[in-house]
């Protein structure tokens, strides 16, 4: 069943309670028609078009940024420590 609209007092298009609040929309316009999308979130997009490959050169790299810190001795690492 398709969500209908309508224009409110003041032209704007009024959304029904069925959508969610501050959901962002994208317009489309085809002919005289308009689409409205939820907006896609940068992380959606960054991850919907990146490949294996560039998500991992990603992940090397901000670990090679990162500053370098502490080291752990090897008594903070012994199995019978960790407990």
């Amino acid at each position: 069943m398709p969500l209908v609209i309508e224009a409110d007092a003041n032209g704007d298009l009024v959304i029904p309670v069925s959508a969610r609040p501050g959901t962002r929309y994208m317009v489309e316009r085809t002919g005289e028609a308009f689409t409205a999308r939820p907006e896609i979130s940068r992380a959606e997009q960054w991850w919907a078009h990146t490949t294996i490959e560039e998500r991992l050169a990603w992940l090397h790299d901000f670990f090679a940024r990162m500053p370098p810190g502490p080291s752990l001795t090897a008594q903070a690492v012994k199995r019978e420590d960790l407990y």
